[in-house]
């Protein structure tokens, strides 16, 4: 089933069918598994005609008869990709989880009962990895009623759900109950929401912060600070933003401005939707498209107590003399000629180029406090193989006025440092290039 909207009489709907070329692409469709049909129960002939019974609640669209096990409810393609594709990033969250819940033990002694709080749980892999790691209560919460509900439905077959009793006393079962509601809804429900030890999330886009990470964390941790002082556990700590100046293929521009208007008749006037945020994938795409610069770390975000909304950091890059290809800077990133049937975009490489980018990608440290650790690190970059996972990398275009004077002048000389200022507030993030005109002026390391 999928959803179709309309927003008047007489107005054509607006769906979002498989296959179909909205931006939403299939994340609207769901899988449902009649137990008859699954189980062999009743035999579909050619041309037959199937009787099956829907109803709507709000916590989505049902079957009425029984459902086979599998059945996703609000399972969308994008849950699936982060389950079963996505190995490395379910393995460091998994890697991390098991080791802040024994860490937190062993600083609180034997006896210690830790309690974590999953916000977004989605279809709760994180809470059920806390629970596996011995977590004495976990709290999942999830604000979309259908995922909720597939949550609880696989914890519950995992043996992980916490199941209330009908007469309001202690729950049995496993040590995972799932709320259905936003984490800021939970600071007035001090029954229902022990102050966690441990805070784990994934809130992360392509973009790391368009779904709003940061003011999310940063409630959250001033909502469920301990009692006695100090701050709460948050895992991943850390979540840094790399880029690296780029010249775009002429065919990005065309897509930049379709992103832009989106067809919508508005005006003359569109300047609030040129974004000009493209998602490419460098590993496999583009993996030939000449760099300006080597990749560096943009901008550093606090991910555990004290958490900023809002900041901005200066990173200078030293200028290639001449343009580099991706994989010839980035060991680990396939070369055209490696991709074997894989499109790679040469003829775009070749043809005319078009205005400068920042080609960008994040990474974040699933542990209590920063390090290198490759085990408990996910990343975004494309030096990872994600199985055509829901993340990507993106580009951001650079519109003229983000431009300084100079900085033309200085790529066709191959010499000179660029100056690149990232500014961001809640769940956006602006760029404006310069040329550093004295070594050091403005740099900055700082973490925010």
């Amino acid at each position: 089933t999928w959803t179709a909207v309309r927003l008047a009489t007489g107005s054509q709907p607006l769906d979002w069918p498989p296959g179909g070329s909205c931006s939403l692409g299939t994340c609207w469709v769901y899988c449902h598994f009649p137990a008859s049909v699954r189980d062999g129960g009743a035999a579909v002939a050619p041309n037959a005609t199937l009787q099956v019974g829907f109803r709507l609640e709000r916590g989505g669209v049902w079957l009425t008869e029984p459902r086979a096990p599998g059945d996703t409810l609000g399972l969308s393609a994008y849950h699936t990709s982060m389950l079963q594709s996505d190995a490395a990033r379910t393995r460091a969250y998994r890697l991390g989880i098991e080791r802040a819940v024994q860490q937190l033990r062993n600083q609180g002694g034997p006896d210690v009962q830790v309690r974590v709080m999953d916000i977004g749980a989605g279809t709760g892999f994180l809470s059920a990895c806390a629970a596996r790691a011995g977590a004495w209560e976990v709290l999942a919460v999830e604000r979309t009623p259908g995922v909720a509900a597939l949550a609880a439905s696989l914890l519950k077959s995992n043996g992980l759900l916490r199941e209330e009793a009908a007469d309001g006393s202690a729950g049995t079962g496993g040590s995972v109950a799932v709320c259905n509601c936003m984490s800021t809804e939970l600071a007035g429900r001090p029954g229902e929401a022990p102050r966690p030890d441990l805070i784990v999330s994934e809130i992360f886009g392509t973009d790391p912060l368009s779904e709003s990470v940061l003011p999310v964390l940063q409630r959250a941790s001033e909502d469920f600070a301990p009692t006695g002082g100090g701050a709460v556990a948050m895992l991943p700590c850390r979540c840094r933003l790399w880029g690296a100046l780029a010249r775009a293929p002429a065919a990005w521009m065309a897509m930049s401005a379709d992103a832009s208007n989106c067809g919508v008749e508005y005006g003359e006037v569109l300047t609030p939707f040129e974004s000009g945020t493209l998602l490419v994938d460098l590993r496999h795409e583009f993996s030939c498209i000449g760099l300006c610069t080597a990749p560096a770390v943009l901008a550093i975000h606090s991910l555990a107590p004290p958490i900023a909304t809002k900041g901005e950091n200066l990173a200078e890059l030293p200028l290639l003399a001449e343009p580099r290809a991706l994989h010839e800077l980035l060991p680990g990133v396939p070369s055209p000629e490696a991709e074997k049937g894989r499109r790679c975009n040469q003829e775009l490489q070749e043809g005319v180029q078009g205005d400068l980018c920042l080609l960008l990608w994040f990474d974040a440290d699933c542990t209590l406090e920063p390090n290198d650790d490759p085990e408990t690190r996910i990343s975004t970059a494309p030096t990872v193989e994600r199985g055509g996972t829901h993340w990507a990398q993106f580009a951001q275009m650079l519109r003229w006025e983000d431009i300084g004077e100079g900085v033309e002048a200085a790529l066709a000389k191959g010499k000179g440092d660029i100056r690149i200022k990232t500014t961001w507030r809640v769940d956006r993030t602006q760029f404006s290039i310069e040329v550093a005109d004295s070594p050091g002026r403005g740099r900055t390391e700082a973490e925010h």
